[in-house]
């Protein structure tokens, strides 16, 4: 099967991610497989893709993409001729629904997110385009659910973890052994608010007695600056580490004692099962696919925007070893057998089959 994986960017976030592993999986099983993407300046996976043998083509290098994207899409169809196109987020989604019906490819899209995340005139243009699509994929039920339309629900899903050894978070940023380590993994924009996690944070370190920190992994995006200014004014500020972008997040999760991630609108992050596979519980809000992940044996789930409850949340694992550790177990094996990699390929893998056999009989 010939498969164009297209995307936004190729940056540090889920859905990027996502392409990643199915690109990488796809050429694995004997496949050929492309990447395109539209923004020049999210290119963090590109060097990666390339090294496995993945060509990937951006479709605005020079700027100026809404104009840009159209004809270089074009010449790429005209090159690859691809079987299958899967496209990802709503501005390559409109994209590869205006050329289906000139290069004949089967069309697959996968959500991300939940649809009242999108804002107006996307959502316009996604509602208006999205009958072209041969399949709809959604990453966990609850983004299924937030349609007005039939989604096929297959999980996002994560490999085995890294086998190599942690990166030195704890004597980099002078964190005691002892301390314990609350990590959020997630791009700094509003939707993940760490603005919560920050006041929640402060208030369980005057609660307990325990030495914590916080360390916020991912890219600045548009809250950065603004966070940074705010975590300076608490009486925490020094037990807060803005660590930035790291392309193997999880393995600074090994060096952690607790994830969390305060989102108010989420599909199913994938760092969310890179924590649970290295064997850490979580604490997490109800956004998305989150609460049908984190069951009560693995972690905590409180409401959106609820402060109170994960200050609770957060104050009883700071405090419990025992506890922590056999969430972390069970987290582990939950990941191992209900989110792996290998089966949402399988999944993938086998709706692409069954599109083409069908285009095949319709042609025939």
């Amino acid at each position: 099967v010939k498969v164009l994986y297209l995307i936004k960017g190729l940056g540090l976030g889920g859905a990027e991610k996502h392409v990643v592993q199915m690109a990488r999986a796809m050429q694995q099983a004997g496949h050929d497989v492309e990447v395109a993407y539209v923004l020049p300046y999210k290119d963090a996976w590109v060097a990666r893709l390339e090294e496995s043998g993945i060509r990937c083509t951006c479709l605005a290098p020079h700027g100026q993409w809404a104009l840009a994207m159209w004809p270089r899409y074009r010449r790429l169809l005209a090159r690859l001729r691809p079987d299958v196109v899967h496209a990802h987020l709503p501005i390559t989604g409109v994209l590869a629904r205006a050329y289906k019906w000139r290069f004949r490819y089967s069309l697959v899209y996968t959500e991300h997110n939940e649809l009242t995340r999108l804002n107006g005139l996307t959502r316009w243009a996604h509602q208006r385009t999205r009958r072209i699509d041969d399949l709809a994929i959604s990453c966990s039920s609850a983004v299924a659910e937030s349609l007005p339309w039939d989604s096929t629900v297959i999980d996002n899903g994560i490999g085995a973890p890294p086998a190599a050894e942690a990166c030195d978070l704890r004597t980099t940023h002078s964190i005691p052994s002892s301390a314990v380590v609350f990590m959020c993994v997630a791009n700094m924009t509003p939707k993940k608010n760490h603005s919560l996690l920050l006041k929640a944070f402060d208030r369980v370190c005057q609660a307990v007695s325990t030495d914590i920190r916080l360390v916020l992994v991912g890219q600045d995006a548009t809250e950065g600056e603004r966070l940074k200014a705010y975590a300076k004014q608490v009486d925490s500020a020094a037990q807060i580490v803005f660590y930035g972008v790291h392309p193997d997040a999880q393995l600074l999760m090994l060096e952690a004692d607790v994830f969390v991630l305060a989102s108010r609108h989420e599909g199913l992050p994938i760092s969310l099962l890179e924590a649970m596979a290295v064997r850490l519980p979580t604490v997490v809000t109800s956004a998305g696919g989150m609460p049908n992940v984190v069951t009560p044996e693995c972690g905590l789930v409180v409401p959106i925007d609820d402060e109170a409850r994960l200050v609770d949340a957060m104050t009883v694992l700071a405090g419990d070893s025992e506890k922590r550790a056999a969430m972390g177990a069970a987290a582990a094996a939950r990941v191992q057998s209900m989110y792996s990699e290998a089966e949402m390929v399988r999944q993938i893998e086998g709706q692409y089959r069954q599109l083409l056999e069908s285009a095949q009989s319709s042609s025939s």
